[in-house]
């Protein structure tokens, strides 16, 4: 007998500019530009030029319940839930985020901090009331900011909301804004040229032709479940890319900056071979290339080796990885490091193409 199965619709895929996305993507990179090698210069200088005590409070607002980008990337869901495509204005997004209240809030730090969750972690949510065990759950998940103040805005929402706001306004109105002016037309530009091309209706196939880079393995895990992509330009992320997932819809920020040269002679090669060359122009990352010419290592040999900080193997190690050079292996609470073969041989034929 015939077996019916019902056959998945084809994956919808967007294309699309959105200053929301773009500020909110922005404001949480602003604190922790400088633990990534090879991100836009822009986005470092402004680190760079922030006073202490406002460079904390944006690490604190955008980042304390999940790290990295959960925060943020809970905002973003809400704001999309109903609205459908990003708001297009900084007026738009202000109208939306202040139409949402405190208790909102608060709802987005608890999902915030379940999307940054190890697994097995406690569910934030079957958490005691009282103060103590909140302050001691988040100090054992936080390391840039006092549990104590992450404690205060999620138990106190009304403020997490005030001081998120602040930190909004004054990102988009002294930093942002010219920023976004600036880099609109090479959005629009990048969005347009994507619309045009037939891709791939394979995920991985299409990610790969729109960021130049090969689809990490923490997303592939969850491709079943995708069900829209919406890739978004952005101009400061250098060689790396960005995720927000909301359900069965992934937003990909990528570099539209070096998608641009697709439009060009012989674009597919230079671009393929940009951001890994880049990677390379650097005394430090070419000694850990000779140092796994034999084995792979992990990342505490390397630093012992080089005698350097492991702050800044760390962020050499993320941008060679990003760039393809490297492969990661967990194992043990430990990551293993070994040159990426594919890429390596990639980068010969190319190079001798181009002789």
């Amino acid at each position: 007998m015939a077996e019916l199965i019902e056959a998945r619709p084809p994956l919808e895929v967007m294309f699309e500019t959105s200053l929301a996305l773009n500020l909110l993507l922005t404001t949480a990179l602003l604190p922790q530009a400088d633990q990534f090698e090879g991100l836009d210069e822009w986005l470092r200088g402004v680190q760079a030029s922030l006073p202490t005590d406002l460079r904390r409070e944006v690490a604190l607002v955008t980042g304390f319940p999940g790290g990295r980008l959960r925060f943020v990337e809970a905002v973003a869901a809400r704001l999309l839930k109903k609205d459908g495509p990003a708001q297009h204005s900084f007026d738009d997004l202000r109208a939306r985020l202040g139409q949402l209240s405190a208790d909102d809030f608060q709802q987005i730090a608890w999902e915030a901090l379940r999307r940054g969750a190890p697994e097995g972690a406690v569910d934030p949510a079957d958490l005691p009331p009282e103060r103590r065990h909140v302050e001691a759950y988040l100090s054992s998940r936080l390391l840039h900011v006092d549990g104590g103040e992450a404690a205060t805005l999620i138990l106190e929402p009304t403020e997490l909301q005030r001081r998120f706001l602040e930190v909004l306004d004054y990102v988009w109105s002294h930093i942002y804004e010219p920023a976004y002016a600036d880099c609109a037309p090479l959005m629009k530009r990048s969005v347009t040229y994507h619309r045009r091309q037939s891709y791939s209706p394979h995920f991985s196939e299409l990610f790969l032709a729109v960021t130049g880079r090969i689809l990490p393995n923490e997303v592939q895990l969850r491709l079943d479940e995708l069900r829209q992509a919406r890739f978004v330009p952005t101009c400061h992320l250098g060689p790396y890319v960005a995720f927000f997932r909301d359900g069965d819809l992934l937003t990909v920020f990528y570099n539209c900056r070096s998608s641009l040269l697709e439009e060009r002679r012989d674009s597919e090669r230079v671009r393929q071979l940009y951001p890994i060359l880049k990677a390379l122009a650097d005394e430090t990352r070419l000694q850990i290339m000779l140092l796994l010419r034999q084995r792979e290592m992990y990342a505490q040999e390397i630093v012992e080796q080089l005698g350097l900080s492991q702050p800044a193997i760390s962020r050499h190690l993320k941008l060679m990885v990003a760039a393809g050079l490297l492969q990661v292996r967990p194992e043990g609470g430990a990551k293993y490091y070994a040159p990426d073969r594919q890429t390596w041989q990639r980068l010969l034929e190319e190079l001798g193409l181009l002789i």
